[in-house]
């Protein structure tokens, strides 16, 4: 085994070391259940071993991301990324992994690896249906669309709409179970009403697909 390969174990073993001392900072364990990354209301945490005068990693969310990864292949990804990734992923309850990255060819190692996976991040620009035909029902499919069809002043509401539907035929076809986000919206070109007509929209689609599922 090469010297380096050494260094790069010894760096993954010491990594719980390094991250041990930080504290967890809660406002409310249970009602803090959704953030930017959408609802995470799961009955499995805070967990049967929690003590609110104690709280561990265990009873929490994990998170993690591979955006400044995004230049690599996937298996530099996995062996220089993910791996340094997995001790802070393990010291969690459940683990929600990816932000806008495209995971659709690194969704194999992440899988066999992230314990407690439980939410994977399918970004605008990842292969809608790979990633759906990938993660099926195993996990939450949180699909983010793209902010940018919002940030003018007239946004093409039936382009907006036309792709909400193809995502939820897609995911309704793999058994998918969908979450799906507008995010990282930084403008709305002065039109806040816009972030209420989406919401409107994708609604009224997430109604369809939920009747599709049910008939299936």
């Amino acid at each position: 085994i090469s010297q380096s390969r050494v260094r790069r174990q010894q760096a993954r073993q010491n990594t719980c070391k390094r991250i041990a001392p930080f504290r967890v900072r809660l406002k409310a364990l249970q009602a803090e259940t959704h953030d930017a990354r959408g609802m995470r209301a799961v009955g499995e945490l805070p967990g049967a071993d929690y003590d609110p005068s104690a709280i561990t990693c265990k009873n929490l969310w994990g998170y993690c991301e591979s955006q400044a990864s995004v230049s690599i292949s996937p298996r530099m990804f996995d062996e220089y990324f993910l791996d340094y990734q997995i001790p802070i992923l393990d010291r969690f309850g459940l683990n929600f992994y990816g932000c806008c990255e495209d995971l659709d060819k690194r969704l194999k190692y992440i899988r066999s690896k992230v314990k407690n996976l439980r939410i994977v991040a399918v970004s605008p620009w990842s292969n809608a249906e790979s990633m759906a035909s990938q993660i099926r029902g195993d996990y939450v499919y949180c699909w983010k669309q793209n902010p940018a069809l919002i940030a003018v002043e007239k946004p093409d509401w039936d382009a907006v709409r036309k792709e909400l539907r193809e995502v939820f035929r897609i995911t309704a076809e793999y058994g998918c179970r969908v979450n799906v986000l507008m995010r990282d919206v930084r403008t709305l070109a002065f039109r806040p009403e816009n972030a209420s007509e989406w919401a409107r929209i994708a609604m009224e689609e997430a109604n369809l697909y939920q009747t599709r599922r049910i008939h299936r």
